[in-house]
């Protein structure tokens, strides 16, 4: 297997693995973080496109699927492999991609058109890179078409010897790891790629388990994106959360919280649920993002993916993600109209870095307001203006706007869909036997080191941290 992606980093998931004369390419994510990180988006993908027989998918987070139209564009033909709902979910998380590409480049097309005089940037101000869409809607359309929703553990034979299936991840709806199994019989051997491990600390899906039974599993290839880090108890996010929400509510503020849409946005609706059910919310919700929308609907039709008792929930017309002081912002008009919103409420609107979408235009109508609070609730990479805020900035650039900070920056942890240190070492420890290798990837190298040492000292394992376009044999 060749890591392409995410080796030292946490995103642009993407690895080949080779077997019985068949190339199998394991997710195909996006790049994220500085301008410099996503400008290696334009650089044509690291192997021949034509060649690959097979992609699978593990989930619809963009970091992982998010390069699928482009190997298209690129010449591959199919077929690609993903989860019935992570299949539901890539048609939108696709299409919107294609949007937020375009309407960066065309920001930045005219930022680097101003010149001096009149309502131009100043002197000093550094060009800003634009980076022209990697793909179009027809490329979309295109792999749509190729798209081959399977169940939870059930086989797919890319050659006689070579075999895949899909198991439940626990980290988003539908998200899975993916057990690739080499040779028969006796010679039996196994591979399991995690994709992204859920945390124990969320209420809505299983826990991850390793598979049972079986032939040996011989390599492990595993996020450690927390792997240096432990998340905290559901109750003090519970009450860290209701703590800030209730100052926003006694000064009638506007509470902002830019989020990511799949995942990340419905555990924060389940907290503001329990929040509403405990009688401590006491503010309107206004959920401004098609794709949490559409995420959150896929939750509810996917009960059987939830967790036993949140899954019955669902089917008996209780849904935790859906509470009396949430309301749905449907278009761009109900969604201007938060600008002029007085007496208090919770925005909650994509993208979670303020690189784009709707939050970007909350923040420049709210950012500058001392009746404003905004809270920051996941990673920020430098360079993005969720980051900036973070680190106590005066302005912020957001789209063609330059923005003084007077509002109240919050920031908290405990909403990711991430496994922490502890639960990775976990699963690990619940493998029978325990695999003699265990490849880190999905991860930087801070918290690849950490777990590392962690797992060999508990383990025994040999632990393996592949540098980008390394070649790992088993």
């Amino acid at each position: 297997m060749t890591f392409h992606g995410a080796a030292g980093e946490v995103t642009g998931s993407c690895a080949v693995v080779e077997f019985a004369g068949r190339r199998v390419l394991i997710d195909c994510g996006l790049i994220q973080g500085t301008p410099a990180d996503e400008l290696r988006n334009q650089d044509p993908l690291p192997f021949d496109c034509k060649s690959i027989d097979a992609i699978v998918v593990t989930h619809a987070h963009i970091d992982h699927c998010g390069r699928l139209a482009l190997a298209v564009r690129e010449g591959f033909t199919g077929p690609i492999y993903a989860t019935k709902a992570t299949c539901e979910l890539l048609e939108p998380v696709m299409y919107g991609s294609v949007s937020v590409q375009h309407i960066r480049f065309q920001e930045a097309q005219v930022h680097n058109l101003r010149s001096p005089a009149g309502w131009a940037v100043a002197d000093s101000e550094p060009p800003v890179i634009a980076m022209p869409p990697l793909y179009s809607n027809g490329d979309v359309a295109s792999t749509i078409k190729m798209l081959k929703p399977l169940a939870y553990g059930q086989e797919v034979e890319f050659a006689p010897g070579f075999a895949m299936r899909m198991l439940d991840a626990g980290h988003v709806i539908g998200s899975a790891m993916v057990e690739l199994t080499a040779g028969t019989g006796a010679a039996a051997r196994r591979v399991l790629f995690s994709g992204d491990l859920g945390s124990s600390q969320q209420a809505l899906l299983p826990i991850a388990r390793p598979p049972a039974g079986g032939a040996p599993i011989e390599l492990l290839v595993m996020e450690s994106t927390y792997g240096n880090k432990a998340h905290p108890k559901p109750r003090d996010v519970l009450d860290k959360l209701a703590s800030i929400i209730r100052h926003a509510a006694k000064k009638r503020e506007r509470l902002l919280i830019p989020t990511f849409t799949l995942g990340r946005a419905q555990n924060l609706l389940y907290r503001l649920g329990e929040l509403s059910r405990e009688g401590r919310l006491g503010m309107p919700v206004y959920l401004d993002s098609k794709m949490a929308m559409k995420s959150t609907e896929c939750y509810t039709r996917h009960a059987d993916c939830l967790q036993p008792a949140i899954g019955n929930r669902v089917r008996n017309g209780d849904s935790p993600l859906h509470f009396d002081e949430l309301c749905y912002v449907n278009g761009r008009d109900d969604s201007k109209k938060l600008n002029r919103l007085r007496g208090g409420g919770i925005i909650i609107a994509g993208a979670g870095f303020c690189h784009g979408g709707p939050i970007v235009h909350h923040l420049i109508h709210g950012l500058w307001r001392e009746d404003c609070r905004v809270l920051l609730i996941g990673y920020s990479p430098a360079g993005s203006p969720a980051h900036a805020m973070a680190n106590g900035a005066k302005l912020v650039r957001l789209g063609d706007a330059e923005v003084e900070v007077n509002a109240r920056i919050e920031k908290m942890s405990g909403f990711s869909g991430h496994a922490d240190r502890k639960d990775l070492m976990d699963f690990v420890g619940a493998m029978m036997p325990t695999p003699p290798r265990v490849v880190l990837n999905h991860g930087e190298d801070a918290a690849r080191t950490e777990l590392s040492g962690k797992l060999t000292e508990a383990y025994g394992v040999e632990v393996l941290r592949p540098i980008k376009g390394e070649r790992v044999e088993f």
